[in-house]
């Protein structure tokens, strides 16, 4: 099923410090809230205390309304999906060249990535700059 597989990711050492200084916070939120126990998830259920102590983990559905809510805050017009940032950042790391790490990262075949998040560049520039680099 998909989302049912558990990988090990690597961070970046900034991404480590921050997650460090969040469990620090939820640690004293948690607290506050009277949940001594949570079963030590990073992203425990939040809008109900009996699942959180219970250390139930939270579904797409927070992660989700939230953003949802941020961008209404905003006041983006354009709605923009967990996905959308997915495939943005995935889009991104492909064309950087580095087809079989990016695959692994987001747990696609470099077939799936090639096929979902490489696009043709629609910018007129960046056509003309490709082009000059292959006539040297």
């Amino acid at each position: 099923m998909r989302g049912e597989t558990h990988r090990t990711l690597p961070l970046t050492q900034e991404t480590y410090d921050f997650l460090m200084r969040y469990k620090k916070v939820q640690k004293s939120y948690m607290t506050l809230a009277g949940i001594s126990s949570w079963g030590d998830l990073l992203f425990p259920v939040m809008t109900d205390y009996k699942k959180a102590s219970e250390g139930i983990p939270i579904t797409q559905t927070s992660p989700r309304l939230l953003l949802h809510d941020l961008c209404n805050e905003l006041g983006f017009e354009k709605r923009i999906t967990l996905y959308t940032c997915r495939h943005t950042v995935a889009s991104k790391w492909a064309n950087s060249g580095k087809l079989p790490l990016v695959a692994d990262r987001l747990g696609n075949s470099v077939g799936q990535l090639q096929r979902t998040y490489i696009h043709a560049s629609q910018d007129p520039a960046e056509m003309q700059k490709f082009l000059a680099s292959q006539d040297a």
